[in-house]
């Protein structure tokens, strides 16, 4: 009977020896599959010992997932590379970058609701009062909703439709903006046909602009326009300008053709409180008649 090549005794020192090479020289095998300390593996702008000090994985460009390689994370965002959600809001950093909220702050506008709240609700991360009524998100039983309903009226000055249906028109107690773009406009009428109607406008008040729900010509309003003012400066250049300050706020009044009372030239105009009639044109008063008021 043949001897065995290796007794049980020899099986063992050979076990032992193999043993002690893995764990020996495996380390240094692995090392040198990633490269030195100085090189970047996974060429996400971190040196394999820039990983190792930091425990980011030296073989993947984007430890935690987020969609910022690690890199990015601590050289330009700040933010964690081995969390996907820096400040735990229940955004990931990446989008957070997107709708440029701040991934270091779980409450970028401060209003008591975290970002990633706010976004599933269907309010602003970015601002503190989304609907323009003056309460705080946080404090907001409905935040998302606007407050109390107003309604205007007064004559459209000015139009603008280059960007929507704005509307400057002027009340009794001074020019209010309006945003009618979303509105129903009576009878169908384009924005433009508004210029120089008397009108009555309703919505909700967001920050300063009343948000038209609904704009309504008046009936019974004859094209002639008639206001009472003080001239506050005269420009001669090309015709004769004004700028007529009254109650409902600054109309500007083209007199070039227009008759005068009580005044030889359009400069004698300047400071005088005066009356002025006729058509507004494109928020200009194209006056046919001016005429300076007694004292």
């Amino acid at each position: 009977m043949e001897k065995p090549l290796l007794t049980k005794k020899g099986w063992s020192l050979l076990l032992s020896l193999s043993a002690a090479f893995v764990f020996t020289f495996a380390p240094s095998v692995q090392a040198s599959r990633i490269g030195g300390p100085n090189d970047d593996y996974d060429h996400d702008g971190l040196t394999n010992a820039q990983e190792k000090t930091l425990k980011t994985n030296p073989k993947k460009a984007d430890t935690d997932k987020d969609g910022l390689s690690d890199g990015v994370e601590v050289n330009q965002t700040l933010t964690d590379p081995k969390r996907k959600d820096s400040d735990r809001d229940h955004l990931t950093d990446s989008q957070e970058l997107a709708l440029q909220t701040d991934p270091l702050d779980d409450d970028s506008d401060d209003d008591g609701i975290e970002d990633g709240d706010e976004v599933k609700d269907g309010t602003d991360p970015l601002n503190a009062d989304t609907d323009g009524d003056g309460i705080d998100d946080g404090d907001d039983p409905e935040p998302g909703e606007h407050g109390a309903e107003f309604e205007i009226r007064g004559q459209v000055t000015a139009v603008d439709s280059s960007v929507g249906c704005l509307l400057t028109i002027a009340t009794q107690t001074g020019p209010v903006q309006v945003d009618a773009s979303t509105a129903t406009i009576e009878g169908g009428a384009a924005c433009d046909d508004l210029n120089g109607e008397q009108v009555e406008a309703e919505g909700f008040l967001v920050n300063g602009v009343l948000q038209a729900k609904k704009v309504n010509i008046e009936d019974g309003v004859e094209d002639e326009v008639e206001i009472r003012g003080q001239v506050t400066s005269v420009d001669t250049n090309g015709g004769c300008f004004l700028t007529v300050s009254t109650t409902a706020g600054v109309v500007v009044v083209d007199a070039s053709t227009a008759q005068f009372r009580g005044a030889a030239t359009c400069t004698d105009f300047n400071g005088q409180l005066v009356e002025a009639e006729g058509e507004m044109v494109g928020g200009v008063l194209q006056a046919r008649d001016v005429k300076v008021e007694d004292d």
